[in-house]
């Protein structure tokens, strides 16, 4: 996911940030996993949790509906 942000060029700052974040949500029970698309839109959304395709965690944005793979 984070090669995503390298990718469009954003700055290592954004990085910083969502990674600060996403620790962050793994540190406190109940708090979401921050969507990366929503992310660099400004926003923090849920990522819910699928059920797992062949060992591939599998996760979907409740805002822009995207699926990422962990």
């Amino acid at each position: 996911m984070l090669q995503q942000i390298r990718v469009r060029g954003d700055a290592e700052t954004h990085v910083d940030a969502y990674l600060t974040e996403w620790r962050s949500a793994l540190k406190s029970f109940g708090k979401p996993l921050p969507c990366l698309t929503c992310f660099l839109k400004g926003a923090i959304q849920h990522l819910n949790h699928l059920d797992d395709e062949k060992g591939v965690g599998k996760v979907r944005c409740t805002r822009c509906l995207k699926y990422l793979y962990l």
